[in-house]
């Protein structure tokens, strides 16, 4: 399979084809590594191990104390926002 470099911006690239995306189950974004070998290039996906944070654990870093004591502090009192006249066919 064939494809052409291109300029992309103030580089060049590119595109791997859909279906070497799907077969690899890459996704934009998704990490990719390089490999340079003496017959041609490499490329692999990364091995990035996503972590995901609970919210007690977010909840503890943010504020710095425990997520018990954070939830006693935390103001659950909420007020109607006034954004002014409507201005269009808005209907509430």
């Amino acid at each position: 399979m064939q494809s052409t470099i291109r300029k992309i911006g103030n580089s060049e690239g590119t595109i791997i084809p859909k279906n070497i995306l799907d077969t690899f189950s890459l996704r934009e974004r998704d990490i990719i590594n390089f490999e340079i070998h003496s017959e041609g290039i490499l490329i692999k996906p990364a091995k990035v191990k996503k972590v995901r944070k609970s919210l007690r654990e977010r909840t503890e870093e943010f504020y710095g104390i425990s997520f018990d004591e954070a939830i006693k502090k935390i103001d659950f009192e909420f007020t109607e926002l006034e954004t002014g006249k409507p201005v269009g066919e808005e209907v509430f």
